[in-house]
C-alpha cells in the first residue's frame, strides 16, 4: 500500500471528471496505528453563494440546520450533528470542484463534530473547554479553487494535530510540490521535540490539550489576562498589544510587514532577511519550531506568516491532483542518548576521493582528499530509523544543508534540526546515498571537483559513496 507522499507516480493520477477543478486522495501514513475506516475527512466550502459539503462521489451539497438530524446523523453527549464524512476506506480518488474558502477536516479514530447552519457551520474551538471535539485527532487544510485555479496551505496557525504532507501537481507536469512537516517527523516525536526545543514561555502549549494538540500561544499563557498576557509589549514599544501581534489583528490588521516582523523578532532590522528571523527574545518560538520541522522551512505558524514567502503556500493554474498524507507515531529519539554513534569516512563515487570538511570545518564539504584524516571524518550518528546525522571531527559541528536545501553542505551547526538531518539510503555493497530535508539527494557535483550539495532527484554515481569505517 503506498504511504509515501511521492510513492504515487504521476502517471497513475486519474483526470477529474464531471464538474472536478481537480482529483484529490488521502494517504494512511499512520503505519497501522489506525486502518482506513478509522480514518476521516469532511470538505466544506462556498460554491455559488452558498455553503456546500463534498459527498463521496465528488458532487456538493447544500448544508443546513436539518442535516444535523437527518438520517445517519452523528450524536455525542446528546447532541446530533451533521455527518458530511467520508472514510478513506470507502473511496479512492474523489473529484474536487471549484469551491471558495473550502477546509478539508481531517481526523482519525473519530469523525469531528460539526454544526451544520443553513448559512454556515460551527467548527471546532479550542477555547471551549467542552467542545465535542476536545478529544478527538483532528487538523485541516485551507484552500480555494477557482477561475485562476487552485490556493491552499496547511496551517498551524491555531494548533498542531498530526503530521500533514499536502501534495500539488499540474496538468502540464511542470509542478509537483509538497509542503507540510517534514515526513521523517512522527507525531510523539514532535510532542517531544517541541518540549525540549522552544523557550520555558512555550512549552506548556504541548501540554495544555495534549495527547490531542499543540495548541497556539493565544490558545495558552500568551491571552489577556494570562501570565504571557504582555510578552511582546514592550518590544513593540507598547504600540501594540502581545494579543495584536499573535493574531495580526487590530491596528496590525493591514499590516503584514509589520505583525510578521514582531513575531519574527525583525521590528527593527531588515524584515525580509530570513537568516535573521527567530535570532532573539521576544519572538513567536511556536511558529519557529514549525518552520525548523517542515519541508523547505516554510510554515503557517501565525496569520501573517506568509509575508516574504514563507508560508506552506501552494498554487497553480492548472491544478491536476491533491495528495494529503497523514503521518502519526513511531519512537522518536530528541533529548535522550542516540541509538548509535561511529565513526566514517565517506567515499564518493564521483571520483574515488574522500569527503571533507575543509579548512577545519569553515568551508564547504567537497570531496577532495586522497586520505581520510581529520577533517575526513564524521561521527555518523543513528537518530530514528534511517534518520542520521553527521558530526564532523574537524571543528565538532553538525553537516546542515545550507539554507533548507539551496545551499550547499557545511559543518557548522551545534544541534541537530531538521537542515542536520539525512536520510540514510542503503545501496549495498557498503555504498549508501543521503536525502536531505529538502528529499534531494546529495551530490559530489562536477565529478567531485564542486562541493557538496543537495540538489538531485536521482541516484547515479555522483549522489552514491561508499561508507568506510574508521
Amino acid at each position: 500500500m503506498a504511504t509515501h507522499i511521492m510513492s504515487i507516480a504521476r502517471n497513475t493520477i486519474p483526470n477529474a471528471s464531471g464538474n472536478g477543478a481537480l482529483t484529490f486522495k488521502i494517504l494512511n501514513g499512520t503505519n497501522g496505528v489506525y486502518d482506513d475506516a478509522q480514518i476521516y475527512w469532511a470538505v466544506l466550502g462556498m460554491s455559488n453563494n452558498r455553503w456546500n459539503y463534498l459527498d463521496r462521489y465528488g458532487q456538493l451539497q447544500p448544508i443546513s440546520m436539518a442535516l444535523n438530524d437527518a438520517p445517519g446523523h452523528l450524536s455525542k453527549n446528546g447532541v446530533n450533528y451533521a455527518n458530511i464524512y467520508t472514510r478513506v476506506s470507502e473511496v479512492n480518488w474523489v473529484n474536487l470542484p471549484k469551491i471558495v474558502s473550502g477546509r478539508m477536516f481531517l481526523s482519525v479514530g473519530s469523525p469531528c463534530f460539526i454544526k451544520t447552519h443553513d448559512n454556515g457551520f460551527a467548527g471546532p474551538d479550542l477555547n471551549n473547554t467542552s467542545d465535542p471535539n476536545r478529544d478527538v485527532y483532528y487538523d485541516f487544510i485551507e484552500f480555494t479553487i477557482d477561475n485562476s485555479g487552485y490556493h491552499g496551505n496547511t496551517t498551524r496557525v491555531d494548533a498542531f494535530g498530526f503530521p500533514l504532507q499536502h501534495r500539488l501537481v499540474n496538468r502540464a507536469g511542470h509542478f509537483d510540490r509538497t509542503v507540510g512537516e517534514l515526513e521523517n517527523e512522527t507525531r510523539d516525536g514532535l510532542f517531544a521535540k517541541f518540549i525540549h526545543e522552544v523557550p520555558e514561555e512555550f512549552k506548556a502549549l504541548a501540554e495544555i490539550q495534549a495527547p490531542y494538540r499543540i495548541v497556539a500561544p493565544m490558545h495558552g499563557s500568551f491571552a489577556p489576562g494570562k501570565k504571557n498576557e504582555k510578552y511582546f509589549d514592550a518590544y513593540s514599544h507598547n504600540k501594540y498589544t502581545t494579543s495584536q501581534i499573535l493574531l495580526c489583528n487590530g491596528p496590525l490588521a493591514q499590516e503584514p510587514e509589520i505583525g510578521s516582523a514582531i513575531n519574527r523578532h525583525v521590528y527593527q532590522g531588515n524584515t525580509k532577511d530570513i537568516s535573521q528571523y527567530y535570532k532573539s527574545s521576544p519572538a513567536n518560538y511556536y511558529a519557529k519550531f514549525w518552520h525548523d520541522h517542515s519541508i523547505d522551512q516554510l510554515a503557517y505558524g501565525f496569520a501573517y506568516d506568509d509575508y516574504n514567502g514563507q508560508a506552506s503556500y501552494l498554487e497553480i493554474g492548472d491544478p491536476k491532483a491533491l495528495i494529503i498524507r497523514i503521518g502519526w507515531n513511531g519512537s522518536v529519539n530528541t533529548s535522550g542518548p542516540t541509538i548509535s554513534t561511529r565513526a566514517i569516512a565517506l567515499r564518493s563515487n564521483a571520483n574515488g576521493k574522500f569527503v571533507c570538511a575543509e579548512n577545519g570545518g569553515s568551508s564547504s564539504l567537497i570531496a577532495n582528499r586522497d586520505n581520510p584524516q581529520g577533517w575526513e571524518t564524521f561521527d555518523l550518528i543513528t537518530l530514528n530509523g534511517n534518520n542520521i546525522a553527521l558530526k564532523s571531527h574537524a571543528n565538532g559541528q553538525y553537516v546542515s544543508v545550507q539554507n533548507g536545501g539551496d545551499g550547499p553542505l557545511i559543518a557548522n551547526r551545534s544541534q541537530v534540526k531538521s537542515w542536520e538531518t539525512f536520510k540514510l539510503v542503503d545501496r549495498g555493497n557498503g555504498k549508501v546515498a543521503l536525502v536531505a530535508v529538502n528529499g534531494k539527494y546529495v551530490c559530489a557535483d562536477n565529478f567531485g571537483n564542486s562541493e557538496l550539495v543537495a540538489n538531485r532527484a536521482n541516484v547515479d554515481s555522483w549522489e552514491t559513496f561508499d561508507l568506510v569505517p574508521k
